[in-house]
């Protein structure tokens, strides 16, 4: 039986190359927020696509449910997250905004992270990766010049990922669990605006592939095996650790 590999946010984007990537190893599960991904788009994904609203609890204890009836859980991708433009600062931000993007992108790696946990204790062995962005690293607000991008909530959120990696990563150490995390830069997907803009920020001065991405996210997953709590920045050169 093949060991199982969730992948969150795989309808698109960096989310979808990755598991067309780990369906070559892996049963994958993949999740979709309201709408099922097109047959087109989730085509190279064996596997089974679940609806989950990863900002609910009840939902990530769902899914990692349904993964198990498809064979041993060892192995979670968290990539599902919001990122809305335009955006407010924070002198302009209704505290719900705040909560439903910290809930969606934060909160849900925890409850993801609590939800799977037993699945991969059960297994006896597993690896997490979420996926985290630059903006975690550097901050990201109207700074840049971009009025109405103020991502401050978003970049809160990312810098929280990879807070989260380093903590859970020093709890299951002992337990043969690696946790770690792929910070990305420009990514060419639909959630990145202001592309040109973008690219010119970065050193390579080019976007990154969702290819690329997934490759990183994968070697995180399976080939990092003496690497636990490591935040991997995937952005061309943007930010240099």
């Amino acid at each position: 039986m093949q060991d199982v590999v969730i992948v969150t946010g795989a309808a698109t984007g960096i989310g979808l190359a990755t598991a067309r990537l780990l369906a070559t190893k892996y049963f994958v599960v993949t999740t979709y927020f309201r709408t099922p991904p097109q047959e087109k788009e989730a085509e190279k994904t064996d596997g089974i696509a679940v609806q989950c609203d990863v900002s609910r609890y009840e939902d990530c204890v769902r899914l990692v449910k349904e993964a198990q009836k498809h064979g041993p859980v060892t192995g979670l991708v968290h990539s599902a997250a919001i990122n809305p433009t335009p955006a407010p600062s924070v002198a302009d931000m209704e505290p719900e905004f705040w909560d439903h993007i910290l809930r969606s992108n934060l909160t849900s790696a925890f409850y993801l992270a609590k939800a799977v946990i037993p699945a991969l204790r059960a297994a006896g062995r597993g690896s997490l990766v979420f996926v985290s962005s630059t903006a975690g690293r550097n901050g990201f607000s109207t700074a840049g010049g971009y009025p109405g991008h103020a991502k401050t909530a978003y970049a809160t959120s990312k810098a929280g990922i990879i807070a989260f990696t380093k903590g859970l990563a020093k709890e299951l150490v002992e337990e043969h669990i690696r946790v770690n995390c792929m910070a990305a830069g420009p990514i060419d997907t639909r959630m990145l605006p202001n592309k040109d803009a973008a690219r010119d920020r970065v050193p390579m001065k080019r976007l990154g592939t969702v290819e690329e991405a997934a490759r990183a996210i994968a070697f995180l997953l399976d080939d990092a095996t003496y690497t636990t709590g490591c935040t991997l920045d995937v952005c061309g050169g943007q930010y240099m650790n």
